[in-house]
């Protein structure tokens, strides 16, 4: 292949001149895409045990000198980004909520420049290794953090079971759950359980209704925290930081106050778009008789 490709450009040297070989335009300007195409198919290249010790060699080093140029730009769009807040989004004076909104902003910056690279690298893979939206998606992690766990979060850097003992019955009743085994896609499972109606409680006294919940206190705040939990739970798999996850949301009972509930899926929803994971697909289990679910069957 390497001496029939130098034969065609020999041949169109003498044909055309050289003009047409190494003039403006003769060849195509890459495109983000073709980059994509070649990283992907250099990281299978890595991954694939048949390759020669020569090319997998190759590959590594190739990848490294990408991964690192790419934390670079990453760096330097995260610096953009704190020169902007210093010069524009300075909260007016007597004005607690936007200063409070600000201090927040400010030390999620912090926290997005002290990231490891390793983490860096993780939130480049999740967005197609764009810079921008790599540091865009890494400021709202921390921002979304610190709105959840406080202040705390930039000292311990992590989430532990303490974090979120305010979500104890969520937990117990495995209102939210991440199951132990992946799906044959190699996608970690994130299961958003049926809420029981009133009537049900009692014949599963491990389960939980919408009285109960709104007795206890909780609300999309917890949700949220629990997917947090869970979604950096799952970040320990491997899989699951090259495969990503998928959310089964069981939505069959209809007593169920719809605002709240839309509350708690928009909570989760914020948090998994800004862990730096996958979010594949979202399967819902809907009652057949849901007038949205007939719209979508006959529609």
């Amino acid at each position: 292949a390497a001496r029939r490709l130098a034969r065609y450009w020999e041949c169109r040297r003498s044909i055309f001149g050289d003009a047409a070989c190494y003039g403006a335009g003769a060849l195509p300007e890459p495109m983000l895409v073709d980059f994509q195409k070649y990283h992907a198919r250099t990281r299978r290249i890595l991954e694939d045990p048949r390759a020669y010790d020569m090319v997998r060699r190759d590959a590594e080093e190739m990848i490294q000198a990408i991964h690192k140029k790419k934390i670079e730009s990453l760096n330097e769009d995260i610096e953009k980004m704190a020169d902007i807040f210093d010069e524009d989004l300075k909260p007016e004076e007597n004005d607690d909520e936007a200063a409070s909104e600000a201090l927040l902003k400010e030390a999620a910056l912090i926290l997005a420049k002290e990231t490891s690279d390793e983490l860096k690298l993780q939130f480049l893979l999740v967005e197609d290794m764009i810079e921008k939206n790599a540091a865009r998606r890494l400021l709202r992690y921390w921002e979304n953090g610190l709105r959840l766990f406080g202040p705390g979060l930039r000292q311990k850097n992590r989430v532990t079971l303490e974090d979120i003992k305010d979500c104890t019955e969520l937990i117990r009743c495995q209102q939210v759950r991440l199951m132990p085994e992946e799906d044959e896609f190699g996608r970690s499972i994130l299961v958003w359980r049926q809420i029981v109606s009133p009537n049900d409680e009692d014949s599963e006294p491990g389960r939980l209704s919408a009285e109960k919940m709104s007795h206890l206190g909780i609300n999309e705040y917890h949700y949220a925290k629990v997917a947090w939990y869970f979604c950096h739970a799952a970040m320990e798999r491997e899989s699951c930081r090259r495969n990503g996850f998928v959310l089964v949301v069981d939505a069959r009972v209809g007593d169920v106050n719809g605002m709240k509930r839309q509350a708690h899926r928009r909570a989760m929803m914020d948090v998994g778009n800004c862990v730096p994971l996958v979010w594949r697909a979202v399967h819902v289990l809907a009652r057949p008789d849901l007038w949205w679910w007939q719209r979508q069957v006959f529609w």
